[in-house]
This record gives structure tokens, sequence and C-alpha cells, in this order.
């Protein structure tokens, strides 16, 4: 069927309440989300220049991100791709083979038919989730190879808005693609992190991810510019008893 703009735009209220039918909790998270996919769905209707800020949602494994991510995408009604970053950082890849991941907007669950300018609208109306973003990080000082500093600076010059060819293989010509105007909604759950938080904030408990910050995502091993193009932290709290009482 393809996908086209919508008529009307999904409120911040639907797209939470949407989702919140199967997912319990993390309120204040599916209100940033929710309002960052609003905005930029207006920003895309409406042609606007400029680029809202890219959004990390760093979580410790099990808690949902993926889940509430996905969940939130379906309500928003946006085109949107998933791609997990460890099929990039293992392999030694570098230079534009990143842009390999933009060709999900290409296939049928997007494409109608006969739409001269559908790689138009996925340019800007396209989200795109990392998902196992902490993955990339750097690896210094350990005489390999330090692909996590080739991928972020690749990522880095992506999310600043480029022409890229989008190709499988380094054979192909590749097809351009514009990526001036898609969200980024990076995912991870930073194994290893708590130290830094504790050292940074001066706290340890699993209220500690509510203070993760930019300079922790730094500390971890990120480039601060990367950093600075998904300045948006919205952190996940691990489950409750009573998030898990009312789940079950």
């Amino acid at each position: 069927m393809g996908w086209a703009p919508p008529v009307s735009l999904p409120t911040v209220d639907e797209m939470v309440r949407e989702t919140s039918r199967t997912i319990s909790g993390v309120e204040d998270a599916k209100r940033r989300i929710a309002v960052a996919l609003r905005r930029h769905s207006i920003a895309a209707r409406e042609g606007r220049p400029y680029r809202l800020p890219n959004i990390i949602v760093p979580a410790p494994t099990g808690v949902g991100k993926t889940v509430l991510t996905r969940a939130l995408l379906a309500a928003s009604g946006l085109p949107n791709v998933e791609v997990n970053c460890t099929s990039y950082s293992g392999v030694g890849w570098s230079g534009s083979d990143l842009s390999s991941l933009f060709l999900g907007f290409m296939n049928d669950k997007w494409r109608t038919q006969g739409d001269r300018d559908h790689r138009g609208k996925m340019e800007r109306w396209g989200v795109v989730v990392l998902d196992e973003f902490d993955k990339l990080k750097l690896q210094p000082g350990t005489g390999q190879r330090d692909t996590g500093k080739e991928l972020q600076s690749e990522l880095l010059r992506i999310a600043e808005g480029d022409v890229v060819a989008m190709r499988k293989t380094d054979n192909e010509s590749g097809q351009p693609f514009d990526t001036s105007h898609i969200l980024f909604i990076a995912l991870g759950a930073f194994e290893g992190i708590r130290p830094i938080l504790t050292a940074h904030h001066g706290m340890d408990s699993d209220q500690s991810w509510n203070q993760i910050c930019n300079d922790c995502i730094i500390k971890y091993g990120f480039m601060e510019e990367l950093v600075g193009r998904f300045s948006t932290i919205v952190p996940l709290q691990p489950l409750t008893i009573d998030s898990m009482r009312e789940i079950l």
C-alpha cells in the first residue's frame, strides 16, 4: 500500500494514549518522545528548513526502550526504519557503508508503486532508530583499528545533514539520499555507565539513570560533536515493583 503524508497529524495526547494501551509506566518518556515526533511531523508538513535535536534513550536492558519507541512510532504514523548498530561496529566498516541504513525506506512497506516523489517524502518525514547505539563507543588503546571512532565520525556527517549514496555493496553506484531532515532516535543500555554517573553526580542508585547527561555520554566513549547532535536525552528508569505488578 505504501505511505502518504497524513491529512491530520496525531496529537501528543493521542500518541501517548495509544501507546499506553500496551505499555505501562514511563509516562514522562512517552510524552517527551511523542512531543519530538509531533514536532518532526509539523516541521515535515510545513517544510521548515531547520532540524530538530536527535534523541538518545538510555535504559537498562529489559526496561523496554525498543518496544516503547516502536509503539510511539506506530502511533505517530511516521515512516521509520530500525537498524542494529552491532551490524556495523564489528566488521571493520567505514566511510559510506553506513548509508545502507536508509535502504529500509525504499521497501514496499513505505513505497507506493509509481510514486516518483517517494524518496523526497522519506527524506523529509523519515525517522531512523539506532538500536544498540552504545556499541559504537570509542575503543582507544586497544592496539587495533578503532571502528567506533570511524563509525561515529561517519554518523556525525550523516546527522549533520549530507547526501549519501545508499548501497548494499561497494560495487553499487548507489541512490542519493539527503539526510538533512531525518530524525534519529538512538537506543542503548550503556552497560558500565553507572560508575560514570556516580562520579559525575555523586549518587549510586537506580534513580541515577535520571541524571544521565551529555557529559556522561561523552565520558562513556562518544565524540563531543556527535553527542551535540543527539542533545535530547530521554532516560528510562528500571522497572519498579508497582510497574511490574501493573504489567502482570
